[in-house]
């Protein structure tokens, strides 16, 4: 894999074997100090997989420069090693790179979608923009465009959505800024992340309707019908179980005692039944009793009741 540091050309090794990225200590001395940053001293050895141990000079920050753009690694500084510079399964996943073997080429899973001209995006508002891809993709070719790290560190929402490549290598994009201030972004800003429709994709067909989710809430597709007969029933055995508590008088007729029964049964919460024993406490008052932080409980000693406190005890 060819990589670049400021003028250095190098053709980087591709080991999937190994978990780190590894650089001789020859050409990182060959390397510009602007492209690397200071040697952190490594005194624990690597052990590799045939149980070999090998000590580090340290480890270092390097910035290279390949067909994604810039990205600065972190590698592991070797006196002797098989390649001037190996990189390692935690640079492809960080770049998130695969590999193709039939091909002998590398090719990243995402794309940078940039802007191809100044934007200023007022507060709470949202616009729609055309923005570049990448030359290499071709017309037609369809993706999944999600946020980047730059436009969400600049407060920049992208609505993830399904596009396709335009004759002039563009895609739309929408951008919404939730703040309170205006955003600028720079031509030539990445704005996206460009991902290429592939088989890790499932592909729904228009005539599957599936129920709408709502974050954690499931929504069902039918709504739930009440029989107007069960419910019927249901109010006249409650109207039942209530009226048992009372004593309709005997003289009244049918049309009296209906009208006396509907009357109780209007007015049911204002008795002491089995189903509302909590008649006369009110939920909307609640008390609070704001204790200093060192107070001490107060504890008083049990004595005997004289006669006449038993007496009114009992009667209470």
């Amino acid at each position: 894999m060819n990589v670049c540091c400021d003028n250095v050309d190098i053709a980087a090794l591709i080991d999937t074997g190994s978990s780190i990225n590894i650089m001789s200590a020859a050409l990182y001395k060959s390397l510009p100090r602007h492209v690397k940053s200071d040697i952190s001293r490594f005194t624990e050895p690597i052990k590799l997989a045939n149980g070999q141990l090998i000590f580090v000079e340290g480890t270092s920050s390097v910035t290279i420069k390949t067909n994604q753009g810039l990205r600065e690694v972190k590698v592991y500084i070797l006196s002797t090693t098989s390649h001037p510079l190996i990189l390692g399964m935690e640079y492809l996943k960080s770049s998130n790179i695969t590999l193709k073997f039939s091909e002998f080429n590398t090719n990243s899973k995402y794309h940078h979608v940039k802007c191809n001209k100044r934007l200023s995006i007022q507060p709470n508002s949202e616009i729609f923009v055309r923005a570049n891809v990448p030359k290499n993709l071709s017309v037609g070719l369809q993706g999944i465009c999600t946020n980047n790290a730059f436009s969400l560190g600049k407060g920049l929402l992208l609505a993830k959505a399904l596009v396709t490549v335009s004759i002039d290598k563009t895609i739309p994009l929408k951008l919404m800024n939730p703040t309170n201030t205006t955003i600028s972004v720079s031509k030539g800003s990445i704005l996206a992340n460009f991902q290429i429709l592939n088989a890790d994709f499932s592909v729904i067909t228009e005539g599957i309707k599936c129920p709408p989710v709502v974050q954690n809430v499931q929504i069902g597709s039918n709504n739930q019908i009440i029989s107007t007969g069960k419910n019927n029933e249901f109010t006249d055995e409650t109207k039942t179980v209530f009226l048992s508590n009372f004593s309709i008088p005997g003289p009244l007729n049918p049309e009296q005692t209906t009208q006396l029964t509907d009357c109780l049964y209007e007015n049911k919460d204002i008795f002491v039944t089995k189903e509302n024993p909590d008649l006369g406490f009110s939920t909307y008052v609640q008390h609070t009793i704001n204790l200093k932080p060192d107070v001490k409980p107060k504890h008083q000693q049990p004595y005997r009741l004289p006669p006449h406190k038993k007496k009114y005890c009992g009667t209470i």
